[in-house]
């Protein structure tokens, strides 16, 4: 959000070297993955309707395809500053003061992406036992989707606090 005119940017966020190359894949793995679900809803809406015939497994990719999808989109909104907030202590606080809750926000963010691997590493080991009903792959598959996210979100955190302590990230 732009401060002055209080209108969404334009602009791609800040990113550093090699990032680029991270959130423009994770970003096209997204739009992928939310066309994969599009493509498998109307295949299995024309055979059910129109065919006759139903597609067992499209329910569970859909589901899990969600999850994943939003997994991802939540740190891509973090990155771009696209959640709902209140900006209200904010902008009430001074210039050095403001940018320590906006530390403290990325800082925050980052020990969510670790609370999320610990917990996606925990579970892997039980669910790897376990085979999914529709699809037929083991569920340590479908919550590797936690690991992947949370390991982004770790790094898109660890980027954002290195740009604002570099003084490169608009507050």
């Amino acid at each position: 959000m732009d401060i002055e005119t209080n209108r969404p940017t334009t602009a791609a966020p800040a990113s550093l070297g090699m990032m680029r190359w991270l959130h423009r894949a994770v970003e096209w793995l997204a739009i992928t993955l939310f066309a994969a679900i599009v493509i498998v809803a109307v295949v299995s809406v024309v055979n059910r309707f129109f065919l006759g015939n139903s597609l067992s497994w499209s329910e569970e990719f859909q589901r899990y395809g969600h999850i994943w999808l939003v997994l991802l989109a939540v740190t891509i909104a973090y990155r771009r500053g696209a959640h709902i907030g209140v900006d209200l202590l904010h902008d009430m606080l001074p210039g050095r003061a403001a940018a320590s809750l906006r530390g403290a926000i990325d800082a925050a963010w980052l020990l969510l992406g670790v609370l999320i691997c610990w917990s996606a590493w925990k579970i892997l080991g039980v669910s790897s036992r376990q085979i999914s009903a529709g699809l037929g792959v083991t569920m340590d598959k479908v919550y590797a989707g936690f690991l992947l996210a949370g390991g982004y979100m770790i790094l898109s955190a660890a980027e954002q606090l290195v740009l604002r302590i570099g003084g490169e990230v608009r507050s």
